[in-house]
């Protein structure tokens, strides 16, 4: 009798492993599907434009005021996956990364052509509030203008950027 009840058990955990295995192997081919459904809007290089700089942190009052700004090695891509849009950006330092895993609430706000995204950031890196305005063609060639407002303490800044898109 015990043989055969360690025999159920052994069945048991046999068909166990075989549906776990089966619901990791569905669970991973969806999760793939919906990664390969985003899609890339645009991609836009260097960014040039002006800021202006508040006294903060790093910033002495005497050098506060407009200067030419921009991110001459940086870039743009705008991602789209359903109702949900990310930015994956190059910044200043060369280092990539996506707005929403940094944190970001990135969201569209409406129109066609130009269309306009909101990336916010909070707590973590300051106030950090970006507005996108795209001016795409049907292949996502055009330009982005935005707004970057960035108030973390120690570089205090309102800037305002242009860069072109060469589309997807």
């Amino acid at each position: 009798m015990r043989n055969m009840r360690s025999l159920s058990v052994c069945r048991d955990i046999g068909r166990f492993k075989n549906t776990w295995l089966l619901v990791t192997f569905t669970l991973s081919i969806v999760g793939a599907a919906v990664i390969a459904q985003a899609s890339t809007i645009t991609r836009c290089g260097a960014s040039k434009g002006f800021a202006w700089y508040f006294e903060s942190g790093l910033v002495e009052k005497r050098k506060t005021g407009w200067t030419k700004d921009g991110v001459s090695k940086g870039d743009i891509t705008l991602v789209r996956d359903g109702d949900e849009y990310d930015i994956i950006f190059t910044d200043a330092t060369g280092g990539t990364s996506s707005a929403k895993a940094n944190g970001a609430e990135v969201l569209f706000l409406g129109g066609t052509r130009p269309f306009v995204i909101l990336e916010a950031y909070t707590k973590t890196q300051g106030l950090s509030v970006f507005t996108y305005t795209f001016d795409l063609d049907d292949h996502g060639a055009g330009q982005v203008v935005y707004s970057a407002t960035k108030l973390n303490g120690l570089i205090n800044k309102a800037a305002i950027y242009k860069a072109e898109c060469t589309g997807k």
